[in-house]
């Protein structure tokens, strides 16, 4: 889920804009220490299946936190909100996944180790997947 997100943060223009249209400033998981910014850490939460009694998840609603490093508040609340602009209410189809994002909080801070400003969003990706048969 997490190589999804990604796909489609790289191939928007307005949230490239912000990492000087270089794909190396977006991260999976976190930021390693010494990372240069403006950058993006895309990170997945929680991740819960919808079960039934009868069958297996047909669909996984997943959360994902997006933060957006830079070193002055503006940037980084600039970038989330690009960031909100490409995904919120997005439905389509990445590597063959299906999905719904929905946007769901944000939450503005700073980094005190380098100073450095964060936007965190968070999104809520529905993806519809493939369920089994009845249990037995």
């Amino acid at each position: 889920m997490i190589g999804e997100i990604i796909d489609i943060l790289e191939a928007e223009s307005s949230v490239m804009f912000y990492l000087n249209n270089d794909t190396a400033n977006i991260h999976a998981i976190q930021r390693r220490q010494e990372t240069p910014i403006p950058c993006v850490v895309v990170d997945l939460t929680d991740f819960s299946p919808q079960e039934t009694k009868s069958h297996s998840s047909f669909l996984d609603f997943v959360t994902i936190q997006i933060a957006a490093y830079a070193d002055n508040p503006k940037d980084s609340f600039d970038m989330s909100m690009a960031i909100r602009d490409e995904l919120d209410k997005y439905i389509g189809t990445v590597n063959g996944k299906s999905l719904d994002i929905r946007f769901e909080d944000l939450e503005i801070g700073i980094v005190s180790e380098d100073e450095s400003f964060v936007t965190v969003t968070t999104f809520v990706v529905t993806q519809e997947r493939t369920g089994q048969s009845a249990h037995t």
